[in-house]
């Protein structure tokens, strides 16, 4: 299946993508839990990048069977973030 380019972030946020602009565990109650949002965000996608690194075969990365790094929680905190 092929995705089209948005136009812009916000596009992102409906049909097909439906990305939120935060994940639901996303805390924002003050400034020490959003720190500790954005940190967690951050490990989700070292730990995907990890997976990039060893991966056997780049070739492999974006089709449907991509190995677990293109799964909806990375995808989602690199936007995030990104946002």
């Amino acid at each position: 299946m092929k995705f089209p380019i948005p136009t812009s972030l916000t596009d992102l946020e409906s049909a097909p993508y439906d990305l939120l602009p935060y994940p639901a565990d996303f805390d924002d109650d003050d400034e020490a839990a959003r720190a500790n949002s954005f940190d967690e965000l951050v490990t989700r996608i070292w730990n995907g990048n990890a997976v990039l690194a060893n991966a056997a075969s780049g070739m492999d990365l974006f089709n449907n069977n991509c190995g677990g790094w293109c799964n909806e929680e990375r995808v989602q905190a690199l936007y995030t973030l990104v946002r």
